[in-house]
């Protein structure tokens, strides 16, 4: 099911991406710039309930991480506020899912008190990397580009392609003494439940400040993303907003 999902958002990504070039090939259209991107997210995400979530993280909302950095260029329709963008990039993601919890280490000072969570293993934390695709929208909201500061509103589509993921599982010796052929077949299972495509859905206001000559920077303002894939069909569930972005844009290359 999972596999029909991707190939399916696969193919609406690629019908977006022929569109635009077949905007950018129809339209009179010119070359704005190449910026650098780089954002930092946190990821909140809910568990399933699946046998290998940990018991204690099952139905729960946790937190991962991610960081990316892209390269993409713009071009804007002449006379018009309407910009294209496209580019290429990497990003990695990293969750985790942890036996304990504050709560576990406050009954052990209770009498009596008895720790129900008996899994084999006390952490697991999972890493991907993969390759970006990034498809944009943006509408230039200031009347003209010459000011210092100018503010963009858009939509962007970034695809993802898993191309690495490992996984480093931690037993609990104390129900389970794995040998390294059993540990490494646990951590494969858990790389394989990660999905090989994720598609971001990315709303923004941005903000350009121009420094120098042909240089600025722009600051995200409002990049809150939504993934219309989960991270892992098993192991969690899609959340609404997935993270706040700090990115930083730095202009490399501006129209003359």
């Amino acid at each position: 099911m999972s596999i029909k999902i991707d190939l399916a958002l696969m193919k609406m990504f690629l019908l977006c991406l022929l569109i635009t070039c077949s905007l950018v090939a129809a339209a009179q259209i010119k070359y704005e710039r190449t910026a650098i991107i780089a954002g930092a997210f946190f990821d909140p995400y809910s568990h399933t309930s699946d046998s290998m979530v940990l018991p204690r993280n099952r139905n729960k909302l946790s937190f991962g991480d991610e960081v990316n950095i892209d390269l993409q260029s713009f071009f804007s329709l002449r006379n018009q506020r309407l910009r294209l963008s496209a580019g290429v990039g990497f990003s990695q993601r990293h969750f985790s899912m942890r036996k304990f919890n504050a709560g576990d280490f406050i009954l052990l000072f209770v009498p009596f008190a008895t720790l129900k969570d008996t899994a084999y293993l006390t952490k697991v934390r999972s890493s991907s990397q993969y390759i970006n695709v990034p498809l944009g929208f943006e509408y230039r909201l200031s009347k003209s580009d010459d000011h210092r500061v100018t503010f963009f509103a858009g939509l962007r589509l970034i695809s993802c392609f898993k191309i690495a993921a490992s996984t480093v599982a931690t037993p609990d010796t104390n129900y389970f003494r794995p040998t390294a052929t059993q540990l490494s077949t646990i951590s494969n299972a858990y790389n394989n439940e990660i999905n090989s495509y994720l598609l971001r859905v990315e709303p923004y206001l941005d903000m350009d400040i121009h420094i120098a000559k042909g240089y600025g920077v722009r600051l995200g303002l409002f990049p809150i993303g939504f993934y219309a894939t989960p991270w892992s069909e098993k192991l969690t569930q899609t959340a609404t907003a997935i993270g706040v972005n700090f990115s930083l844009y730095k202009k490399i290359m501006t129209r003359k």
